[in-house]
């Protein structure tokens, strides 16, 4: 059972990109019989009942569940209780993949004798036309996701755990669950990370285990990403007070008056656009952390 893996998707509203999604999963290079796909839709009234029966139809090993809570941790959480192999493989519903996709995760798994975490290489879907500059530069070296000079084999920091293509034995897990009390997307996936980090297993780079991002975003989207990594920073801390420097940076009351100077001016946007983009995002995650921190109101059910 060792050379078979769950995939577990948590959806979200995006039945068009799932479906895309699932169709690079139904033509892979591994036998069917390798493989499992756990598909949990946080949305209530969502009804995907005719695409999952299409699927099925080709072969492929699929559940599909809802998950009650809304809430993306709990999806993941749900999605390993339902998994009946011994790996376990993460992606996004956004995220399609090379056709020796499993191939690879299974193949890292085995060499490194089920005793470390296989994260995959992610890019920007090219077929995507909304690919812009700022994409460019928060991936696939940037914010969003940063593999810098990171090579096949390598190891790689747990702040890297992403959950949009990465793989583990279950045994690894053990006990551990994403921490449902992150209520958006933020540092659910950190969090794990550092736990199992902190456990001494190792995150190790295959960047043969390709998979392509289709999704589009720009500077002014991405703030709304800022600010929720600002409130997850406030759970985060509490937890792992010995990483705030690292999340929230010492000098982060300077960044908050730079930040917003750059940003409300623009005038840096002009001069260095990279630059004016950097401070401005790290301002609206500190200016939301210390929203949350002193004033402890709930900003995830406003407008952010």
């Amino acid at each position: 059972m060792n050379d078979k893996i769950s995939l577990i998707i948590p959806t979200y509203k995006r039945n068009f990109y799932l479906k895309k999604c699932l169709d690079s999963l139904s033509i892979q290079s591994t036998d069917k019989s390798k493989y499992e796909i756990i598909v949990v839709d946080n949305d209530k009234e969502n009804e995907i009942t005719n695409l999952i029966k299409n699927f099925r139809k080709r072969g492929v090993d699929l559940t599909y569940v809802k998950n009650v809570t809304n809430n993306v941790s709990s999806a993941r959480n749900l999605g390993i209780s339902l998994s009946k192999y011994k790996n376990l493989l993460f992606i996004g519903d956004d995220i399609y993949v090379c056709r020796d996709f499993i191939k690879q995760h299974l193949s890292f798994l085995r060499k490194y004798n089920f005793q470390a975490i296989i994260l995959g290489f992610t890019d920007w879907y090219e077929g995507n036309k909304k690919i812009n500059n700022f994409m460019r530069y928060i991936a696939p070296t940037g914010l969003q996701f940063s593999y810098g000079n990171y090579k096949t084999g390598d190891i790689c920091p747990f702040w890297m755990f992403y959950t949009s293509n990465i793989s583990l034995s279950k045994k690894i897990i053990g006990t551990m669950k994403f921490d449902s009390h992150y209520q958006q997307y933020g540092l659910e996936d950190t969090d794990l990370g550092y736990l199992l980090h902190k456990k001494n297993y190792r995150i190790i780079l295959n960047e043969n285990a390709l998979a392509y991002h289709d999704h589009s975003t720009c500077f002014k989207k991405f703030i709304r990403r800022q600010k929720y990594i600002g409130l997850s920073a406030k759970t985060f801390i509490e937890k792992y007070p010995e990483l705030k420097k690292d999340l929230i940076k010492p000098y982060g009351i300077l960044i908050l008056i730079i930040g917003f100077l750059a940003y409300h001016t623009k005038i840096l946007s002009f001069m260095n656009e990279p630059l004016y983009w950097e401070l401005s995002l790290a301002y609206f995650k500190y200016l939301y952390y210390l929203k949350v921190k002193y004033f402890n109101k709930n900003y995830y059910n406003n407008s952010l």
